[in-house]
Order: structure tokens, then sequence, then C-alpha cells
């Protein structure tokens, strides 16, 4: 006997289906399955005004949709909108014929913008792109009752790999990693960060950033866009500080630039360096200022405070930076003991 296993979505918004009552006891406003006779996953969920966004993907040719969509095959992407009560205000396939999975969810003014990644060379597409080949990123924009508005690929001949995604005033902002020749922009295979018309999901600007990183992290923000990398070029444009002038002995360097969202101009580009190179494992942004937290094995990586780094040979130490709103560093300290330290 051939037995079908059946995964369902549990769908749970706590923000907004949990209440309490009188007592102050909390009690579950609504709590429902949806799948069909294969496999679902969801990938992102979101409450907003009080109503329940669900975005997945589905191999199952029955998931229950309101519009009339069809599964295409493959895994097809999945977007669901539920009510304050539970109720299902819509529910869609999106994808081709082969398959598709919904990385990152937007939300604005009851519009959900969908950024993934995509080996299907039939999307419905809008706008007259067309697939590069391989696997490429995709963004879609489903308008307030669950059709699409536009559809449109992002890549080349080869894999593109989704980094950060976000939406500024009309525009949606997209980093990530090809490795295509094909893409839009300027260059060879690199880090990229490109910009679209969230009217219509047309190219709008495209630059290629760096082609020998290992590791970035990207914030999009109203008006500016900060990208910290680490990587093993030594001829990257800076506006401030020194350019390194031979390769780290045991790693990459870090490098950090900031662009204007309005065209992509850079407002400073630096390096972070000793000389054994160095790791950024986070940042954050706020009013402007830089945060930066890392790993060195650098004897003289630039700080401000007289601390020294770790006496023993190629011992790693932990970093922590501040960059002033113009690239300046603000402070710069080592984080370790005599031993192996890791910051991340």
């Amino acid at each position: 006997m051939n037995k079908i296993c059946s995964f369902k979505w549990v769908v749970i918004a706590i923000a907004s289906l949990l209440h309490e009552n009188a007592w102050g006891q909390a009690y579950l406003n609504f709590s429902k399955y949806s799948g069909g006779m294969n496999t679902e996953k969801v990938t992102n969920m979101q409450v907003v005004n009080g109503e329940t966004y669900v975005l997945g993907y589905t191999n199952s040719a029955d998931f229950p949709v309101t519009n009339g969509s069809i599964y295409k095959g493959g895994y097809d992407i999945t977007l669901t909108k539920y009510g304050t009560d539970g109720a299902i205000i819509y529910s869609t396939y999106i994808g081709g014929s082969s398959f598709e999975s919904g990385d990152s969810m937007k939300i604005v003014n009851g519009e959900v913008f969908i950024a993934g990644y995509t080996g299907s060379a039939d999307l419905p597409v809008t706008n007259g792109t067309a697939y590069g080949g391989s696997g490429d990123i995709f963004i879609a924009k489903i308008n307030a009752a669950g059709g699409i508005v536009f559809y449109s690929y992002l890549g080349g001949n080869f894999m593109e790999f989704l980094q950060a995604f976000e939406i500024i005033g009309n525009e949606i902002f997209i980093t990530g990693d090809m490795e295509s020749l094909g893409i839009p922009g300027n260059g060879p295979p690199g880090f990229f960060i490109t910009k679209f018309s969230a009217t219509d999901g047309s190219l709008i600007l495209s630059e290629i950033l760096d082609r020998n990183s290992l590791y970035e992290q990207a914030y999009i923000l109203n008006g500016a866009v900060y990208v910290v990398m680490t990587t093993y070029s030594i001829d990257l444009p800076v506006t401030i500080g020194n350019t390194p002038t031979v390769p780290a002995t045991y790693g990459p360097y870090i490098y950090v630039t900031k662009l204007n969202s309005s065209d992509l101009s850079k407002v400073y580009s630096r390096y972070l360096y000793g000389n054994a190179g160095g790791q950024v494992s986070d940042f954050q942004i706020i009013n402007g200022e830089a945060y930066l937290i890392g790993t060195t094995s650098s004897t003289d990586f630039p700080v401000t405070n007289g601390s020294s780094a770790s006496p023993a040979l190629n011992d790693q130490d932990g970093f922590f930076t501040k960059l002033n709103v113009d690239g300046s560093i603000a402070f710069s300290t080592y984080l370790g003991t005599n031993d192996n330290d890791y910051l991340g």
C-alpha cells in the first residue's frame, strides 16, 4: 500500500490572533490548516493591520486558491492573505514549470512585493525580461486583490543569489551575488546592487561593486545603501583612508561603502585592515553611523584606544569599530584575550 505524506501550513499569527479576556488570559482567535495533497513550506509570514500574509511554496496541484490560478510544476510559490477572523481574502499560485522560492516579502499599502529564486524559464513576466539560465532572481508585485501587477527576471547565464531586498518610496532595491556574465550592470561576476521601479518592475540602475568578495552584508535605508564586504580585492575605490598594497597574509580585507540611493554614487568608501586581514560578522547602522564587529589576526588593526592584539602568532582577536557618517573612524578597539576570540 502506498502512503501519501502531506505537510500542511498551520497559520498562527501571534500579533493579531492572540487576544486577552477580562482576566488577562490569552486565547487563540483562529488556527487553521492550509495545503494540498503533497508538500507545503512557509518561507515568510507577516501581520499588517490585523491581516495575515503567508508566503510559501508547494508541489501540490490542489492547493486551495481563490482566483483560478493553476499549479505549473516543480515547486510553485503560494501567497495567501487572511482577514482578522481567519477567513481567506485571497490565495494564489505564482510560478512557472520548474521551481520557485519566495525568500523575501514586503507589504506596502496592501500590495505585496516578493523577491526570490527561480529555475523556471516561463514565468508570467510583464516587462519583456527573459530567463538567463541556471537560476535567476525574480521580483513580483501582487495587488490588494491577489492579482499580478508585474513579474520580472534579474539574472544572467549562470546563477544569482539574493542578499538584501527593500522598498524605498517608489523604488525596489536588490543586492546579491552573481556568477553570470549577462546580468545588467558593469563588469564580470561579483556582488551587485540593482534598483527597479516599484510601479512596473522596470530596471533603473544596476552596478557591480566587487568581483572578489567572500561575504557581504547590506543595509538599505531611506536615502542611502550601506554595504560591508570581506574581499581579496586591493584595488577598490576609496574616498577615505588607505588602500592595501599587497594581499592580506591570512585572510581578506574589510571594505565599507555608503551609496546614495538616488543614483548609487559613492558617499564614502574605505578599507579597514591590518597585516593579516579580518572579517566582519555583523554591522548595524544607527543615525548614519556604522557599528561593526568581527575578527582579525592582524597585529596592526586600526584602533583608537591603545588596545593591542594577542601576543600569540596568528591568534584571532575580536574588534569593535564605529564609523562616523563620513566614513572616518569614531573609535575602534580590540576585544580579546591571549587566546582565540571570535565576535559574531
